[in-house]
Parts: C-alpha cells; sequence; structure tokens
C-alpha cells in the first residue's frame, strides 16, 4: 500500500490570508496579556505607601491595534503590486 501524500498546493494568497489571520491572533493575546498586566501592576500600586506609589499611564492596546490593523489595510490597498509574469 502507498502513502498518501496530504501536502496541498496552497496559493500564496492563501498562505497570506493565513499569515495575517494568525499574526492578528497572536497580536491580540500579546495584546490582552499586557492590558492585564498593567491593571495588576496598578492594583499592587495601590498596596505601597502613598510616598512609593507611581503614576502609571495605562494604553488602550485594543484601541491602538484597532488603529494600526486600519492603517494597515489602507496602505495594502493603496500598494499596487507589478503583474506576473505570463507565462508563454
Amino acid at each position: 500500500m502507498l502513502p498518501q501524500n496530504s501536502t496541498k498546493c496552497v496559493s500564496s494568497g492563501t498562505r497570506l490570508a493565513h499569515a495575517r489571520h494568525v499574526h492578528q491572533e497572536v497580536c491580540s493575546i500579546l495584546l490582552a496579556s499586557y492590558e492585564t498586566l498593567q491593571a495588576r501592576l496598578q492594583e499592587y500600586m495601590k498596596l505601597l505607601p502613598s510616598w512609593q506609589q507611581l503614576k502609571l499611564e495605562t494604553t488602550d492596546c485594543f484601541q491602538r491595534f484597532s488603529n494600526l490593523s486600519d492603517l494597515a489595510k489602507v496602505s495594502t490597498s493603496d500598494m499596487q503590486l507589478p503583474p506576473l509574469p505570463s507565462e508563454n
């Protein structure tokens, strides 16, 4: 019995779409972790005496990510890729 080849030919567009999706997921996980760390640090700062507490600036990571995603979409839609060479 011959083994079946499970390798698929996938277009570069499909790979690029998958890579974008994975990148978005990774960024989302990292940003959620960062926001959680910011919140936890603020909680811990409240446990310190007032003279040791620092003023912390928090970042709305998901809004920033959304803004950057929108900017990337506009940038890639504005880019014009050179045409592929035709097969003759």
